[in-house]
């Protein structure tokens, strides 16, 4: 675990974690879980993880509540039988408290589908909340579905405004989807410029060479015209 004003030490940590779980601290209950999920000072055991995490829940605490409802969804079934049902009851207990990954991730199962009916406008809400808070995937998913349409009307300057926003956290597929976007000029105004911000990702190679495709391209279809024309 990471130190605060000492040495860093997963033994000391298991160890002071282990004592105060025996008083029924919920946050000590919940680390005591991850310890025993990663691995650190201790056998990695997804069952014994899942056991401190449920006694987290029971006293609500939201960090729990989102592992164990990545713990039922996942397709490993790490620790627990897989149950989307029960993976989004724990997601939502969890995001209803704010908890910034579970909205992510009860995001997931409305886009998706998952222990519930298919719901982009309720999929949008969740990656939004989680968004604003500041997490990259949920911005970069706020972004794509601003960009098709999918639960919100289609809007591309939002789009690029969730992107950068997920890009600049360095996730790459957001990276790439602004450099698409740039590239075909969405959402960047009817001069074609992009911000200051967006300009820094103009310069990577794939953006390079997709611009010299298109400019190979353009130039072709320019000859061609002019034949046709007679030219």
């Amino acid at each position: 675990m990471e130190g605060d004003g000492v040495e860093q030490s997963d033994e000391e940590a298991f160890k002071w974690f282990a004592k105060s779980v025996k008083h029924g601290h919920a946050r000590a209950q919940y680390y005591l879980g991850n310890m025993y999920y990663f691995g650190r000072s201790v056998t990695g055991d997804y069952k014994e993880a899942f056991k401190w995490y449920k006694k987290s829940v029971e006293q609500g605490y939201d960090q729990a509540q989102c592992e164990v409802g990545c713990m039922y969804s996942s397709d490993d079934n790490r620790g627990v039988e897989k149950n989307y049902r029960k993976a989004l009851s724990w997601f939502t207990k969890s995001a209803e408290q704010g908890n910034a990954r579970a909205q992510y991730n009860l995001g997931k199962m409305y886009y998706f589908g998952k222990g519930v009916a298919r719901n982009y406008g309720q999929a949008f809400s969740w990656y939004k909340k989680a968004a604003e808070q500041g997490d990259a995937d949920a911005q970069y998913y706020v972004g794509m579905m601003c960009y098709s349409g999918e639960g919100v009307a289609k809007d591309y300057k939002e789009a690029m405004k969730w992107c950068l926003k997920s890009a600049e956290q360095g996730h790459a597929k957001a990276r790439y989807r602004l450099e698409w976007m740039c590239y075909n000029g969405e959402g960047i105004g009817k001069d074609g410029d992009c911000s200051v911000n967006v300009k820094a990702y103009r310069t990577t190679p794939l953006l390079i060479n997709m611009k010299l495709q298109k400019y190979i391209k353009d130039t072709k279809n320019q000859k061609l015209l002019r034949v046709n024309k007679g030219q």
